[in-house]
């Protein structure tokens, strides 16, 4: 190649390099001396993506808001899912109790303590759970009196007075007051045993409720006179003394014969009922204060259909020895 040639293959090569160039130019950045070189190309690339009307748009700082927008919904929702999770029943040991047997039938709370809260906790648990179906067995054993929380039971034991057979609400605080309540709540109280109401209830277990004393048994035992349906009293350390078992002698004497369970029921009884052995009536009076005048006379003159334990008593005496009466 001559010396001309290669002059004008030199001079194409410069022009096909410069309009490369041209072609491939870019905006050059305004770099300030406080932003870093990462920024300042984010901007340039953002300004030339989006045109020259948005002056001032940052993309670096879009990204990383966008980031930050990302992380605070994904905690929030976490946060969300973590609070539903404590809300879960199953994490109340209240809920817990309440649900130990898989029966809606059945309902068994024993030797707790309950406060107001665990009180309004169980009563709305109730609600969700054994007010379907027929409640037929119910333990209520909260530790507490009617105005601290257990009166809001009450209203779902008249709900079921007509499917319950048995009742236990020992172990709380009950008085004389709450037996006359129950007993109306319950429908326990009939004109003659051809009418005994529409309670089906046959086991009732009022034991260690103190402050029941001898009125409240008595208030109890009068009201029950004429109900066939009733299998079993347990009134144990409900506070009965002498003169307690003297004023309940005579409904003992005058209680009528238990109605055969009907044959489609399912009996709940302390004491096996057979063909050969009739039905009978049972009272539990132990762990009271009885001495030996209220156990001769609540043992004259019973009925062959009535059974009757006085065991564990602890009488009040005097230093002089005969037994003090209330």
């Amino acid at each position: 190649m001559s010396g001309r040639e290669k002059g004008e293959h030199n001079k194409k090569l410069q022009l096909r390099e410069t309009s490369r160039l041209q072609c491939g130019v870019k905006r050059t950045a305004e770099r300030t001396d406080s932003e870093a070189p990462s920024k300042a190309a984010s901007r340039t690339t953002a300004t030339d993506a989006v045109g020259d009307e948005v002056g001032d748009f940052d993309a670096a700082a879009v990204s990383e808001s966008r980031v930050v927008t990302s992380n605070e919904d994904s905690s929030n929702s976490a946060r969300k899912e973590g609070d539903q999770h404590v809300r879960v029943p199953l994490s109340d040991p209240i809920y817990r109790i309440m649900h130990v047997l898989p029966r809606s039938d059945v309902l068994e709370i024993v030797k707790c303590r309950f406060g107001r809260e665990e009180c309004e906790r169980a009563a709305a648990y109730f609600d969700d759970s054994f007010m379907k179906n027929p409640l037929r067995h119910l333990r209520l054993q909260v530790g507490c009196d009617r105005p601290t929380g257990l009166y809001l039971f009450f209203p779902k034991l008249h709900y079921h007075r007509g499917s319950l057979r048995l009742l236990d609400l020992s172990r709380n605080d009950l008085d004389e007051d709450d037996v006359a309540t129950l007993t109306q709540l319950l429908d326990l109280c009939s004109d003659s045993p051809s009418r005994s109401g529409f309670s089906v209830l046959e086991v009732l277990d009022l034991s260690y409720n103190r402050r029941i004393g001898n009125r409240g048994a008595l208030f109890l035992l009068s009201a029950l006179r004429h109900n066939d349906r009733i299998r079993a009293v347990i009134l144990k350390g409900i506070s009965v003394d002498d003169t307690g078992a003297v004023a309940v002698a005579p409904f003992l004497r005058q209680r009528p014969f238990p109605r055969m369970p009907d044959g489609d029921d399912e009996a709940v009884t302390f004491q096996e009922t057979s063909l050969r052995r009739p039905p009978t009536f049972f009272l539990n009076f132990n762990e009271n204060r009885i001495g030996a005048v209220g156990t001769e006379v609540l043992g004259k003159g019973l009925p062959a259909h009535v059974s009757l334990t006085v065991s564990k008593q602890r009488p009040f005496c005097d230093k002089r020895g005969p037994l003090a009466r209330r």
